[in-house]
């Protein structure tokens, strides 16, 4: 047969109208996503930032996170890393700002991290409830600071829940941190019974309360971003986590063990964790200071980061 008896194969329409409609759904999903899951959506566009500004992934085992050099060359020893762990039902980026912000350490040389606890952000949501207890938290968390080998000196900062996990890895893991900074730290008795009522049944009107004891000035939401947050709550691990703790994990018969100078930060009009909590913390660590915020609330790497980068800055090693 010649060449010129080969039949050229025809175009197929079918293939190319299915692409063309694959494209146009992908796009048009795209396009709907901030409108159907804004809160995801949001915490996307801060990721991005994120990584614009420099931030680079962190992926452990079961963590992720993000960190960002800013040691200048400086050697390991001459450039402390900064570990920053975050509360209940929040992520990595709710320390945006000491990323995205230049002038957060004012040119001091540092390394910056902040992981996402399990269940949280990108972190891989667990199968056995007992890893949600603050000891296993703390186990890993340590665990993964050991084995970065960049890290020789240790600052640790927890805000709320990450309070209570900093806490509790600086009391199993004596002397690997040089300072330890608690924003409005959970943990104790009386911090239970402040935010007992609290996401026990996740709501609009549930998540409007916090709000209210959280901020000084509480945010503006859409009816639509209030009711996005409740449903993202309800299937969120927010719950297991909370109910897998025990009395054993609180830090009441601990504190005087925590062999570490420590920042106390309260925010004057927090709710949340009340100042009846700090007492209890000032009282049970030996080595404590207490810095009071004034118009700040339970969030203050939110609501006022200038307020807590000289804080933050204070605590690295002179």
């Amino acid at each position: 047969m010649n060449v010129s008896d080969a039949k050229t194969p025809k175009p197929r329409p079918v293939r190319g109208l299915a692409l063309g409609f694959g494209i146009v759904f992908g796009l048009s999903l795209f396009a709907l996503f901030p409108f159907v899951r804004p809160a995801e959506w949001g915490e996307a566009k801060l990721r991005f930032r994120l990584w614009r500004a420099g931030a680079v992934a962190v992926r452990w085992e079961k963590h992720r996170g993000f960190t960002e050099d800013r040691c200048a060359g400086a050697a390991p020893a001459d450039c402390p890393c900064v570990w920053f762990v975050h509360g209940m039902g929040d992520s990595a980026v709710t320390w945006r700002n000491f990323f995205l912000d230049p002038g957060s350490f004012d040119g001091r040389a540092v390394r910056l991290f902040a992981m996402d606890l399990p269940g949280h952000g990108s972190s891989l949501r667990r199968r056995d409830p007992s890893e949600y207890r603050v000891s296993r938290m703390a186990d890993e968390l340590n665990a993964g600071i050991a084995a970065t080998a960049e890290c020789r000196t240790n600052v640790l900062v927890g805000n709320s829940f990450g309070g209570w996990v900093a806490a509790r890895m600086a009391y199993v893991a004596p002397g690997k941190f040089a300072r330890l900074v608690l924003v409005g730290p959970a943990g104790v008795a009386a911090s239970e019974e402040a935010t007992k009522d609290l996401f026990r049944e996740p709501s609009v009107e549930s998540l409007k309360e916090f709000q209210r004891r959280a901020y000084f000035k509480p945010r503006e939401l859409s009816d639509r971003e209030w009711a996005a947050a409740a449903e993202r709550m309800k299937h969120g691990s927010t719950g297991e986590i909370r109910d897998a703790q025990t009395p054993d994990e609180r830090m009441d018969d601990k504190l005087g063990r925590i062999d570490v100078d420590t920042l106390l930060v309260h925010g004057e009009a927090d709710r949340i964790i009340p100042r009846a909590v700090i007492d209890v913390y000032a009282k049970g660590l030996p080595h404590r200071e207490v810095v009071t915020i004034p118009e700040c609330g339970h969030l203050p790497q939110k609501e006022c980061p200038q307020k807590l980068f000289p804080i933050i800055r204070s605590a690295l090693p002179k």
